[in-house]
């Protein structure tokens, strides 16, 4: 068939199927048996995708969000090493917290590039912000604790 997940609402009509020479017809609930010879020319399937729209091309909108909480969450710990009121042990919680809330909105929204293609960028960047993240934790609680000792 022409694809195993469908998005939601997407309506009736001529899709790009498993096999790239032809088209199969999506009566709006179900892909049925009937199949045509899919268009020649790539600006006919690109006019033709664009009026019927194409079910391969999705948004990774937890890429996006993995890095928005990275880059707020690094925002909030600079703001905190910038000098302002912070309770000792605020920085390293908020920046292990963050960093983990970030690798795991990462690991979905790499999930998800395997699946729709689209995000790998932000999801590499948001690792990477992970990584850094966690380690400024660590560095921070070490540091916390070899201040507490003294």
């Amino acid at each position: 068939m022409a694809i195993e997940h469908v998005p939601a609402g997407m309506p009736a009509g001529w899709y790009r199927d498993s096999d790239p020479a032809q088209l199969r017809w999506w009566d709006g609930a179900h892909w049925t048996d009937r199949v045509k010879g899919a268009v020649e020319s790539p600006a006919s399937l690109r006019a033709l995708n664009t009026t019927i729209g194409d079910p391969f091309v999705e948004r990774n909108r937890a890429a996006a969000l993995a890095l928005a909480v990275g880059i707020v969450v690094l925002a909030l710990a600079g703001a905190g090493v910038a000098g302002t009121a912070m309770l000792p042990w605020a920085l390293p919680v908020t920046a292990l917290v963050g960093g983990t809330l970030t690798l795991v909105l990462s690991v979905v929204a790499g999930r998800r590039v395997e699946y729709t293609g689209a995000g790998r960028g932000a999801t590499v960047g948001a690792l990477v912000l992970s990584g850094v993240l966690m380690l400024a934790g660590l560095t921070g609680a070490v540091m916390q604790l070899a201040l507490a000792a003294m």
